[in-house]
């Protein structure tokens, strides 16, 4: 396939033929640009090593990383996430899905390599109802901002572009300590478009919200 090919999913007639091929080129292992509720991405299957490797040598990291996953449902968290807390069940139930990315200890039992390559996640429900419907036939993708990857790189399968162009926000990354001497803790690791007021709001009195240094 050439790194050419562009297909939108702004029509309702075009679109199931632009989903079905990209959920083909991300079982194969290839990497797919795509639009997202933030950024636009680059992604692969999540447990396809031959797709991280693409994606590690596209983004120029160095292995072990910490990657960022997308998926449908608010279920496969438990199936990715080492634990899931009540706290984490309270922020996702309320905030999902949105542009709240969550740090989690990977669940070790995970096939595919992706334990050892990832010792940690970051967990996502994307708010981009076509994105999601591409995750429910591929199920969890990794994925990286495609910011300073060339698109026309012969290592990119297929693009997909339209269903709204993603602007320049971000999703707000945090990470949970519910054992911090204080109390549970909510720290937000990158600002975003999920500010410390609205996590605050969200968990009450039940935890604390600080922002790292």
């Amino acid at each position: 396939m050439s790194p050419a090919d562009v297909l939108t999913i702004d029509s309702p007639g075009g679109r199931p033929e632009a989903l079905l091929r990209a959920s083909r080129e991300l079982g194969r292992g290839q990497v797919v640009w795509l639009p997202t509720d933030t950024t636009e991405a680059i992604a692969v299957d999540a447990f396809s090593a031959v797709g991280r490797s693409r994606l590690a040598s596209l983004k120029g990291w160095n292995q072990p990383v910490a990657l960022q996953i997308l998926f449908s449902r608010p279920e496969a968290l438990h199936a990715l996430a080492a634990e899931v807390t009540p706290l984490m069940t309270r922020l996702t139930e309320a905030l999902w899905p949105g542009p709240l990315s969550i740090m989690t200890p990977v669940n070790p039992s995970l096939a595919g390599g992706l334990a050892e390559f990832a010792p940690v996640l970051s967990l996502r429900m994307p708010d981009h109802e076509v994105l999601r419907e591409l995750l429910a036939d591929t199920g969890p993708l990794a994925v990286s901002g495609a910011r300073g990857v060339d698109v026309a790189s012969e290592a990119i399968s297929l693009r997909l572009q339209g269903a709204g162009s993603p602007g320049a926000r971000r999703s707000t990354v945090i990470e949970l300590e519910e054992d911090h001497p204080e109390g549970p803790l909510i720290r937000i690791l990158r600002r975003g478009a999920v500010t410390k007021k609205t996590l605050q709001g969200t968990v009450g009195g039940e935890a604390r919200v600080e922002i790292a240094d």
